[in-house]
């Protein structure tokens, strides 16, 4: 189901976003964690994409990264 340059993508994400909005609660990592496999499991694969979700999710501007 999920490739390991997948695993590792999905990290990144999920550490940079709970960074970016300062979740550090165990219940609000999960929920992000929850959040990002489901849009994964959606099709949406691109870091970029996966991080403009979880901003819209939140309701917050998008997150401005350098890849």
């Amino acid at each position: 189901m999920f490739r390991p340059e997948d695993i590792g993508m999905l990290r990144r994400v999920f550490a940079e976003h709970c960074e970016s909005c300062g979740i550090k609660t165990d219940i609000g990592r999960e929920s992000v964690a929850t959040s990002l496999i489901g849009f994964y499991k959606s099709g949406i694969r691109s870091s970029l994409e996966l991080h403009a979700a979880l901003d819209k999710e939140e309701n917050r501007p998008p997150t401005i990264l350098n890849y």
